[in-house]
């Protein structure tokens, strides 16, 4: 034990003299920087842990258990509560704190106004929480809410409460300083009446063009040194993540043979009695994978799914039933159990009744048979009081997917006969007012098997994937070349992203991810799970967060740069051809091609005529009826003469001021990343969620 933990003694020991020696703070320091990998994020200097971000992820998860009732989270919840925890952070330590110094402030007369006046914030108009049955914002509910939120023991109420006053006083917050930049961005008179001339004043051009070509150019040279200065000039343009590149082998665990032959003896028995099955609901449940539905379908709906289905359903021949067949990983068998005439969709009215007022439903279905104004006895007695419908009672179109469950009887009412209705909401007065035409559909029960993967399968196809681990020893040239000799292929991705989920078409892999960035170049993994499939990995390449070492961006940097050189080449080489020559037929003809025409090009329109953009900044300040060029574009050479130029006055300072309005609108966009990028915001929650 001595020798085992000789080392950790002596290091305990060093760090407890130090103490002695060390400035307390500096000594503080340094386990700091040492803890750090714990860290999930860092914000103006200071460090979130993963304790600390728990805390925040734990106070959300138990606000959605309030507003969805949720136990347990699904991955995707949870990816959305670690995004609220993160989303706070950034708005307590970076967005609040830039926005108050500007001198924005948020008092409590205006939060409860937002929250119990008569200016009610959209967080809460909006709120599942507040709604009626009808869907509308109750105010009625909002109140029984803060009542109930100083009284319900276990706090969940007054925690999300509280959750809603902060969210509307940040909410204003944003509000209010959006609004100070908004209004502080003024559109003076120079750059008004600029704006305006750029769009109505207008040229019309006889222009020619000799299209630039790309092929290799052996007399245009590039150095290493313009390479440089060509990176060092653009930068800013490289700015790179932290990303990982990888080859991976991916072995799909899908049933075998025998899994299959498995299944189909089992399922074979099961399908004989599916045949003449009289209860079939009872049958499904018992047997089947897929339970008994009371969907109607019509022709063609089951075709993309079922095409064997769908044929035996609306063929004139046979007895509706189809046989045992194989669809993907299931064993499917169809049966028809009956057929009716019924609408894809009806229109329907309905009057709800809770309560003691259930007793009246008799009555006021007798007061609808005999003409009573439906709207009136829905605003009178219905609890759904939506006044946002065309006539009180409405709730719209239903069909067969989009219905409330209870409802399913109104798909065979006659339009104008009123009925009675159960649903989980109470008693309803239901009326159909209008339906579309009636198509022959099918009731069909679906018999499925589900082929599992087996374990002797499941443990030959890891056995595969091992064995490839194996001869791969742990290094990436014996893994290429292993999996060369196995027939297995290497599938290669570049700039996998930190906590990347996804691989090609391949979901749910944020665990290759994690060892990607935990790897060395030239590493190769143990078998990783991920959903259906065993994956073996090779690290081939590692980028750093800041800029793109310029030895990646070589090439693309020096074809971009052969072909600035080459179109001056070109450019010049034309301006020698075409010397002297003063009309541009004269020059169309010198260069072999013709002269083309366009109207109103407006110097402030780029791209408006599929145009180059240095070609109608060029003919934007030219002199009219003079042979100009050749200018050298984006796309070609051009050489014109500006035949004519018109002033308009369709571009008013009405829509100089609202395209204004727009950039200010794209500008407040960015603010978040700005206020980020200021705060040097470090997030690194891809390493532990």
């Amino acid at each position: 034990m001595r020798v085992k933990f000789g080392v950790f003694i002596t290091v305990l020991i060093a760090l407890s003299l130090l103490s002695f020696i060390i400035d307390p703070d500096t000594l503080k320091q340094t386990m700091s920087s040492m803890s750090s990998k714990n860290d999930v994020g860092k914000m103006g200097g200071e460090k979130i842990s993963y304790r600390e971000f728990e805390e925040k992820a734990d106070y959300f998860t138990k606000i959605q258990q309030t507003i969805f009732g949720k136990t347990s989270n699904s991955e995707e919840d949870q990816d959305q509560i670690n995004d609220m925890a993160w989303n706070s952070f950034l708005e307590k330590d970076v967005y609040l704190p830039a926005i108050e110094k500007a001198g924005v402030r948020v008092c409590e007369d205006e939060v409860v106004s937002l929250t119990q006046g008569d200016n009610i914030s959209p967080v809460i108009a909006q709120d599942p929480i507040f709604r009626d049955n009808s869907g509308s914002f109750s105010h009625d509910r909002l109140v029984q809410f803060i009542q109930a939120a100083n009284n319900e023991p276990n706090g969940a109420y007054a925690n999300y409460w509280d959750y809603i006053e902060n969210s509307i006083k940040n909410e204003q917050m944003f509000e209010k300083y959006s609004s100070l930049l908004t209004k502080s961005s003024v559109l003076n008179k120079v750059e008004l009446a600029r704006a305006i001339a750029e769009n109505n004043v207008t040229s019309d051009v006889d222009f020619v063009m000799v299209p630039y070509t790309y092929a290799g150019d052996s007399t245009v040279n590039v150095t290493s040194d313009e390479i440089r200065s060509y990176y060092e000039a653009h930068k800013k343009n490289f700015k790179q993540k932290a990303s990982r590149d990888i080859a991976y082998a991916v072995f799909d665990i899908v049933p075998s043979s025998d899994d299959v032959n498995k299944v189909r003896d089992e399922a074979e028995p099961v399908y004989e009695e599916f045949k003449t099955a009289s209860n079939m609901k009872q049958f499904l449940a018992k047997n089947s994978d897929t339970p008994l539905s009371d969907y109607y379908f019509k022709k063609g709906e089951l075709a993309a799914q079922y095409p064997i289905l769908d044929s035996i359903a609306f063929s004139k021949s046979g007895d509706g039933i189809s046989p045992l067949f194989k669809k993907d990983n299931n064993f499917v068998a169809g049966r028809v159990l009956s057929y009716k005439e019924l609408p894809d969709s009806v229109f329907v009215r309905h009057i709800l009744l809770q309560g003691a007022n259930e007793a009246k439903a008799d009555s006021i279905l007798n007061a609808v048979r005999n003409g009573a104004d439906f709207a009136a006895l829905a605003a009178k007695y219905s609890a759904d009081q939506n006044t946002q419908v065309a006539q009180r009672g409405d709730l719209g179109w239903l069909t067969q997917r989009y219905n409330i469950p209870g409802f399913d009887t109104v798909f065979v009412m006659q339009p104008g006969a009123p009925a009675i209705v159960k649903s989980q909401y109470g008693t309803h007065v239901v009326v159909v007012k209008q339906r579309t035409p009636l198509i022959h559909k099918a009731k069909i029960a679906v018999l499925t098997k589900t082929i599992p993967v087996g374990k002797t399968t499941y443990q030959d196809i890891y056995s595969n994937a091992n064995e490839l681990v194996s001869s791969a020893k742990g290094k990436l040239d014996s893994l290429q070349a292993a999996a060369k000799a196995q027939g297995v292929e290497l599938i290669p991705a570049d700039k996998l992203a930190e906590g990347s989920r996804q691989i090609g078409s391949y979901q749910g892999v944020r665990e290759i991810s994690r060892w990607a960035f935990d790897a060395k170049v030239g590493d190769v993994s143990q078998v990783i799970t991920a959903g259906d499939h065993f994956f073996v990995v090779g690290l081939t390449g590692i980028h750093k967060e800041g800029y793109t070492p310029v030895e990646e961006l070589a090439q693309n940097i020096k074809m971009e740069l052969v072909a600035e050189k080459s179109a001056a080449k070109k450019n010049s080489e034309i301006a020698e051809k075409v010397k002297g020559m003063t009309t541009l037929d004269q020059i169309a003809a010198a260069l072999g091609t013709s002269v083309s025409h366009k109207d109103g090009i407006s110097f402030g329109s780029f791209n408006a005529e599929q145009l180059d953009q240095k070609f109608i900044g060029a003919l934007s300040v030219a002199d009219t009826n003079v042979v100009t060029g050749p200018v050298q574009g984006q796309v070609g050479s051009y050489i014109f003469t500006v035949t004519g130029r018109n002033t308009g006055s369709y571009f008013t300072e009405t829509d100089a001021k609202n395209r204004n309005a727009q950039i200010d609108q794209r500008e407040l966009g960015a603010l978040t990343k700005i206020f980020q990028d200021n705060a040097k915001v470090v997030d690194n929650r891809a390493r532990f969620f």
